[in-house]
């Protein structure tokens, strides 16, 4: 987790946690901007920054510079400009695309931090944001119960409180979808320590798949990995089971079939033939992998840029994180980094990743500067 590539305990030292500890998120943003002010202090007079509160709007290049248009109006002139926007918005099921406003249906749980107290909650998605907002609901009222439903009706994988070292892998007998998977799925009680290992070589998997391979591997492997990858700390998994055991918390492996609204009372019918009168309903399906961000849409309608594989993220060069135009050439002062990038990387969005990224990423401005 540290933001030093230099220092990988710098994180931890800087927290005077333990190896093994899970430090909260909030603490982790102070981390990040501490480094930055330190960074910002060592280097001096160096290095000029400007923190914008401003969206952008729509940027033209051309030969000498980038043109960026801000939301409030003002125009500004770059040398190079980097897309570092994060993930895209939440998805939402065609169920909940429709249906009329409520204080009752919440459609983006990240917008919404605090819902009221409710007797029974509905959540629609069982991953690491349904683990978020189950924690937060079920600790707000002892009266509360949470369902959640899912395809599979599983809930992500917990870290063990102690990391074995990796398993180093078979490089040459994970060559396809079904063989990476299932090398992952033997490994038994060894299966986190076969997942790390991993890690550091899915990329190169990932560019050697066929574009076939690659849509049987989002829609056949995709979740399950995903469980196994993207884990919750030991603490959370014993918190959410002990809810669990306690009535508290139910997983149910079925779809939304249709939810109406009747005078502020919310009827939900399952494709597993229940219906379910609830209080209140959770959109926790996690972030889409398609870049929708209002910037995005407007540079691709203008065919400033691409999609990547599969729809996913946008088109680049891998070597340079250019980012590429239709006709597949590559922009010389349009970049990018971080989850954006989902599609020609495996997995751009963890914090090791996005450090690397960025490590190349400042060498390359600077031998361009």
């Amino acid at each position: 987790m540290s933001a030093k590539h230099e220092q990988p305990d710098h994180f931890v030292m800087w927290g005077k946690f333990t190896p093994e500890e899970f430090a909260p998120r909030a603490q982790y943003g102070r981390y990040l901007n501490d480094v930055l002010q330190e960074s910002l202090l060592s280097a001096g007079n160096l290095v000029s920054f400007r923190h914008l509160n401003n969206l952008v709007k729509d940027f033209t290049v051309t030969d000498s510079d980038v043109s960026v248009e801000f939301e409030s109006g003002q125009f500004e002139k770059y040398h190079f400009v980097v897309l570092a926007v994060g993930h895209s918005s939440i998805q939402i099921p065609d169920v909940l695309k429709n249906i009329p406003d409520s204080p009752a249906v919440i459609v983006d749980v990240w917008k919404k931090r605090e819902y009221g107290l409710h007797e029974i909650v509905l959540s629609v998605g069982t991953g690491l944001t349904f683990i978020d907002q189950a924690l937060t609901v079920l600790d707000t009222s002892q009266k509360t119960t949470l369902i959640g439903i899912s395809r599979s009706g599983y809930i992500p994988k917990e870290h063990d409180s102690i990391r074995a070292p990796a398993i180093n892998p078979p490089v040459d007998e994970i060559n396809s979808p079904e063989l990476l998977m299932n090398y992952m799925l033997e490994a038994g009680d060894k299966w986190r320590e076969t997942q790390d290992g991993l890690r550091s070589i899915t990329q190169g998997i990932w560019e050697c798949f066929s574009e076939e391979e690659k849509l049987n591997w989002m829609k056949k492997y995709s979740r399950e990995w995903n469980r196994h990858r993207f884990r919750m700390s030991p603490e959370n998994y014993t918190q959410i089971k002990q809810f669990e055991s306690q009535g508290r918390l139910r997983l149910i492996a079925t779809e939304l079939e249709s939810i109406q609204n009747l005078d502020g009372v919310i009827i939900v019918s399952l494709k597993n033939g229940e219906t379910l009168k609830v209080d209140l309903v959770l959109n926790c399906c996690g972030n889409a992998l398609e870049s929708d961000q209002s910037l995005i849409r407007t540079l691709i309608d203008k065919n400033y840029l691409m999609r990547g594989p599969l729809g996913m993220g946008l088109s680049f060069d891998l070597q340079s994180f250019s980012l590429r135009e239709p006709d597949g050439s590559c922009h010389e002062k349009v970049f990018a980094l971080g989850p954006i990038l989902v599609g020609e990387l495996f997995e751009p969005v963890g914090i090791p990743e996005i450090r690397s990224q960025a490590v190349r990423l400042a060498a390359k401005l600077l031998d361009l500067i």
